[in-house]
């Protein structure tokens, strides 16, 4: 999706730019709640991962 950004960018579209950039922060938000569970479920984290 980074790349999609990417290219809608250098071609001038920004509505396809702003659209692949939110699929890029979804993609990061769920990464780091994963990143975040995962540290939890180890113990070198303490809470829950909110939804």
């Amino acid at each position: 999706m980074l790349l999609a950004a990417q290219l809608h960018a250098e071609h001038g579209d920004v509505p396809g730019t702003r659209e692949a950039l939110g699929g890029v922060e979804e993609a990061m938000v769920d990464v780091l709640r994963g990143v975040h569970a995962l540290r939890v479920a180890i113990g070198d984290a303490q809470g829950n991962v909110e939804e």
